[in-house]
């Protein structure tokens, strides 16, 4: 779990606590064979939660303006590196429009997985 979420790491996305809380919450599941759609469950389960957490969190602070405007920059910034064109730069630390702490969404997503796969709404093998 851990090694799925350090390109969120390195690409500023994500705090390194955040990195290491999942790759706990990746233990409580286990790492066999049998387990791994149980990881990619709960991993797209916070993921979600996420998702939904900041949407929730840019339309109470007002600041959807200032998000879309740092998406702009930041896929402007892959696209031209990648096309090897120059691309403005994007530091997250001085341009971010808002921090979200994101171990609610961890828990969030966690707990309801668990209560998902409690009541027998999805099904793993």
């Amino acid at each position: 779990m851990l090694l799925v979420f350090m390109p969120f790491y390195l690409l500023r996305i994500m705090g390194a606590g955040d990195v290491k809380l999942m790759s706990v919450v990746g233990m409580f599941f286990g790492a066999t064979s049998a387990h791994w759609a149980q990881l990619a469950g709960v991993s797209l389960f916070v993921l979600a939660a996420g998702g939904l957490l900041a949407l929730a969190r840019m339309a109470v602070s007002r600041r959807a303006g200032a998000v879309a405007a740092n998406l702009r920059l930041i896929f402007a910034g892959y696209s031209g590196r990648m096309l090897g064109l120059p691309a403005p730069a994007f530091d997250a630390r001085l341009d971010s429009a808002d921090h979200m702490p994101y171990a609610l969404a961890i828990a969030t997503g966690t707990c309801f997985y668990l209560v998902t796969k409690w009541a027998g709404w999805i099904q793993f093998p």
